[in-house]
């Protein structure tokens, strides 16, 4: 059984507005890299909780809205966190990398031996 990606983020930023949309790197978004971070990795699906609706379609990655109480700087982060694992559908026996997409850089360890993901 391979594993599923999981990430999130939330369509509002205090200190960089609209930061999940803006060009990052090689035209992609902060977004557009960690979802192709985690498949590039293995994932089988990536899921990604967010309150954001625009968001391109693509193959093998699944948005899932999160409640707008979830989206703020006010919850906490343990409450969120328990949103996202109760919302997402995924088995309780299957394997989750979860990483945030506001962190571009990547690293997964497999097997015991560390691999770089390449962007």
């Amino acid at each position: 059984m391979g594993f599923v990606g999981l990430t999130n983020y939330k369509k509002s930023s205090e200190r960089l507005p609209n930061k999940h949309h803006k060009e990052f790197v090689d035209g992609k978004t902060l977004v557009d890299l960690k979802i192709e971070q985690l498949l590039q990795s293995g994932a089988e699906h990536v899921y990604v909780s967010t309150d954001d609706t625009n968001f391109t379609k693509k193959e093998n990655v699944t948005y899932v809205n999160r409640d707008l109480e979830f989206c703020n700087n006010i919850t906490e982060f343990s409450y969120v966190l328990k949103e996202i694992y109760n919302t997402v559908p995924i088995d309780n026996e299957q394997d989750i990398i979860y990483t945030f997409t506001c962190c571009p850089l990547f690293i997964l360890i497999l097997d015991y031996g560390i691999h770089t993901a390449k962007v």
